[in-house]
C-alpha cells in the first residue's frame, strides 16, 4: 500500500459554469492559441486558474489518449497519400500543450508528461507529490487532460463522459492536503465510478472520502483539513 498527501495551494477543473468558452485558452498568445484543440484550451483554461501570478511552475501534465484525434487525422490523411501536416504532427504528441503553455509563458521550468492508462491521474499525480517534495519552497503545477478516445478506437470503459480538465498547484504546507492511498490487494475488472477523475473531483469539492479501483489496485482520495 502507498500513501502520500498533497498540499495544496489551489485547484480547478473544466468544465466549469464560471468559465466563458470565448474566454478558454485566452492565456495563451494568439498566434498560438488558434492551434489549440477545444480539450487544451479547457484544461489551459484550468491550469490559469492555479498559476495566477506565478511566472515560474514545474509542470507535471497527465493524460491517458492525449491529442489522439490529431494522430488520427494524421494518419488517415496519410493513408489517403496526402501529406503530413508539421502543425498537426507537432501538436499530436502527448507534451504538446504543456509545451505551448511554457513557450507562451516564456517559463522554461522542468515539464513532466504522463500516460497510465486508466490510472494516468493518480499516477501523474504521485509524480508531481514527488517533483515537490524534492523543492518544497517551488509550487509544482499538476495537469490533467482528458477526453473518450476518437474512432476508430473502441469505446474505453474508463475513459471519462465527456472532454475534461483538472488543474492542481502543489505548495504551502500549512493548508489543506489531499490524502491518496493506493492499495494493490484490491482490484475489480469494472470500476465505479468509470473514470479516476470522477472519484478524485468528489474529494476535491468536499463531498467525502472518494474510492476508484481498477484492474491494478484501488485508489482513495480524502480531503484534509
Amino acid at each position: 500500500m502507498l500513501r502520500w498527501q498533497a498540499p495544496l495551494l489551489g485547484w480547478a477543473s473544466w468544465p466549469d459554469p464560471a468559465m466563458d468558452a470565448k474566454l478558454a485558452g485566452a492565456e495563451v498568445e494568439p498566434m498560438l492559441r488558434r492551434r489549440l484543440s477545444p480539450l487544451a484550451r479547457g484544461a489551459s483554461w484550468a491550469a490559469a486558474q492555479c498559476w495566477g501570478g506565478l511566472s515560474s511552475v514545474e509542470l507535471v501534465y497527465a493524460s491517458r489518449h492525449g491529442e489522439l484525434k490529431r494522430t488520427v487525422e494524421v494518419v488517415q490523411g496519410l493513408l489517403k497519400g496526402e501529406a503530413a501536416s508539421p502543425t498537426q504532427f507537432s501538436l499530436s504528441v502527448l507534451n504538446a500543450l504543456p509545451g505551448i503553455l511554457s513557450i507562451s509563458r516564456q517559463d522554461t521550468s522542468a515539464i513532466t508528461a504522463v500516460s497510465a492508462g486508466a490510472e494516468t491521474l493518480g499516477w501523474g499525480l504521485l509524480e508531481a507529490c514527488i517533483r515537490y517534495g524534492r523543492s518544497p519552497s517551488r509550487p509544482v503545477l499538476f495537469l490533467f487532460a482528458e477526453e473518450p478516445a476518437p474512432q476508430p478506437f473502441a469505446v474505453q470503459k474508463t475513459d471519462p463522459a465527456t472532454p475534461c480538465g483538472l488543474a492542481v498547484l502543489l505548495g504551502g504546507g500549512d493548508g489543506t492536503r489531499l490524502q491518496l492511498t493506493f492499495d494493490d490487494s484490491v482490484r475489480v475488472d469494472s470500476p465505479l465510478p468509470a473514470a479516476q477523475v470522477d472519484a478524485c473531483l468528489t474529494a476535491l469539492q468536499g463531498k467525502g472520502t472518494a474510492t476508484w479501483t481498477g484492474q491494478r489496485g484501488s485508489w482513495t482520495w480524502t480531503l484534509l483539513p
